[in-house]
């Protein structure tokens, strides 16, 4: 197909200028994978579902007139080009840390939200794919307050969204910013310790004796020691947070609202305005 009649499409996660080996390449040899494309309504031109950095380079080539191309029909709905496109871009396996978040977190919203079928469709865990979506919420939520995540930090924002409450996860890129990726993972690690009051192994039996179950049995982490009421506030958040993957964070939530709501410091009134 005549390189002419191409346009550029709106499918692509990828934010990021192909490489110049990639250029080079393509240069020197020209485009061996096709692209896929779909027909427009009314006209001889063909929209790029995927393939956009191969025209990209193929253009700036200069010689190359024509690129084997897959047409879809016009009627493809949206979300199947979509979803097309993130498929082969995901295959290629050279996306950023972002750019692989974002995807995994487009193709979620895709099959309506449906995190156990997208674990399936790409072969890998649930907890994988909510590692992905989480990562890429916090990027949405910190750009949400102007904060534009530096790309080294990307995959400690997964770590972030994963182990920090949902009310210090602001405070905590604060501190990380313009840090490494392996300061920042540290810097983390420390701020957890200083919210959970102690040890991992010390919180680890303090609540397998308020649950009266084996370390073994509750892995050793995520769960704090209810000691104040700071501890108590990060238990809820913390047996929210994952509340579905366990029955002994349920027990938790449980245990931390009772000690909380006998305080005075939390009542179901609190939690049901904060949910509206």
């Amino acid at each position: 197909m005549s390189i002419d009649r191409l346009v550029p499409g709106q499918y692509s996660v990828r934010t990021s200028e192909p490489p110049k080996t990639f250029l080079a390449d393509v240069k020197e040899h020209g485009v061996i994978d096709e692209l896929w494309v779909k027909e427009l309504e009314n006209s001889d031109k063909k929209r790029i579902i995927s393939g956009g950095r191969r025209f990209y380079a193929a253009r700036e080539a200069g010689w190359i007139k024509e690129i084997e191309c897959k047409v879809y029909p016009s009627n493809t709905p949206e979300s199947v080009c979509h979803w097309l496109s993130l498929t082969e871009n995901r295959q290629r396996e050279d996306l950023t840390a972002q750019e692989e978040a974002r995807a995994v977190y487009e193709m979620w919203k895709l099959v309506d939200k449906d995190t156990k079928f997208l674990a399936h469709e790409l072969g890998c865990s649930e907890k994988i794919v909510n590692d992905w979506i989480h990562r890429r919420q916090l990027i949405e939520a910190q750009a949400a307050r102007g904060k534009d995540i530096d790309k080294k930090l990307v995959s400690v924002m997964g770590y972030i969204a994963g182990k920090v409450p949902s009310y210090k996860q602001d405070e905590t890129i604060d501190a990380i910013e313009g840090m490494a990726p392996r300061e920042a993972r540290k810097t983390v690690k420390l701020l957890l310790q200083e919210m959970r009051g102690g040890n991992v192994n010390a919180v680890a039996k303090d609540v397998a004796d308020k649950v009266r179950l084996s370390k073994g049995q509750i892995g050793g982490t995520s769960l704090v020691v209810v000691i104040d009421d700071n501890d108590l506030l990060w238990a809820i958040e913390q047996a929210k947070a994952i509340e579905r993957e366990t029955s002994i964070a349920r027990y938790l939530l449980l245990v931390a609202k009772r000690d909380c709501i006998a305080k005075g410091i939390y009542s179901p009134k609190q939690e049901a305005a904060q949910s509206v």
